[in-house]
């Protein structure tokens, strides 16, 4: 925030589908996923999983016009790897600096929000 410069954050929940439950092939799905995002990301950018069905990446330099961009091209491979007996759905928030937050105590908060809702409940958008 002091350097001014625009900060995204995608949150990206998967929720598994009732077919798979919470076994193996969950984890495999979920490991799929992380490789998605991974292989999306640009070299800048960072990858958390903040819980077993929550991950978060860091968009530095990035306006929340393109955040949304990106979100939307992390969405569309995810689909793909949630693959044709839908493995998992995800829901991704996006929050950019400044135009959603002042502080990065703010981003966290937004961030330990959406961690907390229930997979089942849609995110804000």
């Amino acid at each position: 925030a002091q350097s001014k410069e625009p900060l995204s954050l995608l949150l990206a929940r998967l929720k598994p589908s009732d077919v798979f439950g919470e076994g193996p092939e969950m984890q495999v799905a979920f490991g799929d996923a992380a490789k998605v995002l991974l292989r999306k990301l640009r070299e800048e950018d960072s990858l958390y999983r903040f819980s077993s069905d929550v991950f978060g990446i860091i968009l530095p330099n990035t306006s929340g016009a393109s955040a949304h961009q990106i979100a939307e091209r992390l969405a569309e491979g995810l689909a793909d790897a949630s693959g044709a007996s839908n493995r998992f759905s995800v829901d991704i928030q996006v929050v950019n600096y400044p135009e959603h937050t002042t502080t990065a105590s703010e981003m966290e908060r937004v961030a330990a929000t959406f961690q907390a809702q229930e997979a089942s409940a849609p995110a804000p958008a």
